[in-house]
Parts: C-alpha cells; sequence; structure tokens
C-alpha cells in the first residue's frame, strides 16, 4: 500500500512538471514591462504635442498559462498562480505569497491603464485623475520589476524559501477593486 501511494506520488510529480514544461516559449518580462511603460509615455508625449496616437492596449503581464522570465528566471504560471521559478526550490507558501503580490500588482496595472484609456475617451475628461492613474501605473510596473529583482536576490541567502516569504509579506500593497478610485492611493509600503 505504502509502495502505491510512493509510485502515484512520483507520477503525479512527473505530470504536473512536464505540464509546466510544454507551456509556450518563456516571455523577457524585464522587456515587455519596459515595454508597456514605453507605450504609455509615447502616448503621454503625444498628447502634449498634440498628435493622435491610439491609446495603449491595456495589457497583463502574468496570462494564465504562461512562462515570463525575469532577470534569467522563468516564472511558471499554471491557471493563474506561479507554481514554479525554474532553478529555484521554493515552498508552497513562499509561491503562493510570490503569486499574491505579482498578481496582484499586475492586475493593478492593467486597471490602472484601463482607467486612464477610459478617461480619455471621455468628452469631459479630468486630467488629474489620468495623471494620478498614469503614475501609479508606471509605480505598478517599476514594483513587478523591483519585486521580481528581490526574489533573485533572497535566493542567494540560505533558507531562501522563508526569506522569501518573509519579504513577499512585508511588502503591502493596496487591493483595488473595480469601484475603488481612490486619489491619493498610497501605493505600496515595506514594513
Amino acid at each position: 500500500m505504502k509502495n502505491i501511494f510512493i509510485i502515484a506520488s512520483l507520477l503525479s510529480t512527473i505530470i504536473y512538471h512536464v505540464d509546466a514544461q510544454n507551456i509556450n516559449q518563456a516571455i523577457d518580462g524585464n522587456q515587455y514591462v519596459k515595454q508597456l511603460a514605453d507605450q504609455r509615455y509615447q502616448f503621454n508625449k503625444s498628447l502634449i504635442k498634440r498628435l493622435s496616437i491610439p491609446l495603449p492596449v491595456a495589457k497583463s503581464i502574468f496570462n494564465s498559462n504562461s512562462l515570463v522570465a525575469f532577470d534569467g528566471h522563468t516564472y511558471v504560471l499554471k491557471n493563474n498562480e506561479v507554481v514554479e521559478i525554474k532553478g529555484f526550490l521554493l515552498s508552497k507558501k513562499a509561491l503562493e505569497a510570490i503569486t499574491n503580490k505579482l498578481l496582484m500588482l499586475d492586475a493593478y496595472q492593467k486597471n490602472c491603464a484601463e482607467n486612464v484609456n477610459r478617461s480619455y475617451s471621455e468628452s469631459c475628461r479630468d486630467l488629474q485623475y489620468a495623471k494620478n492613474k498614469d503614475r501609479q501605473f508606471f509605480a505598478a510596473l517599476k514594483q513587478i520589476l523591483s519585486v521580481t529583482a528581490s526574489i533573485s536576490d533572497q535566493y542567494q541567502k540560505p533558507n531562501a524559501s522563508v526569506t522569501i516569504e518573509m519579504a513577499m509579506n512585508k511588502i503591502q500593497v493596496q487591493e483595488l477593486s473595480a469601484e475603488q478610485d481612490s486619489q491619493n492611493l498610497a501605493f505600496a509600503k515595506v514594513k
């Protein structure tokens, strides 16, 4: 009976890892974040010059089943959850903490981009609101790069899984629903 359990768990682990590796080619996350920021920056620059270019599309960095590489480390996502960082041996709790922070920041940057696009398409737009949401969009992108760089740095330390989990728990990200749009929102704090 014990042997059957061991064989079943080994088989499920192998299938899980093969399944995770059969996902599409990895996207360069650093480049993708810079591309999103550059598109928004160029759009804002065109507004100042009174040029007419299309609104940048609000995109999510972390798709449901994808591979995204930051700082040379590939994050494997499955069902909107980071299931593995290739080359790292992390506990489930550490992966959950990473998932919570990165997906929340990703949803936040996309929400900000959608709100800015919506405000620019209105006939009477609130320019201060759009500027504030733009700043929050750029801050969310910067925070994503910062968190992924921190994960890479923390992995070099002894007991990396616990260290990364504690570092992720120190970062507080404001949860934002679609209805909640505060202009004086404190974005992210470290305890």
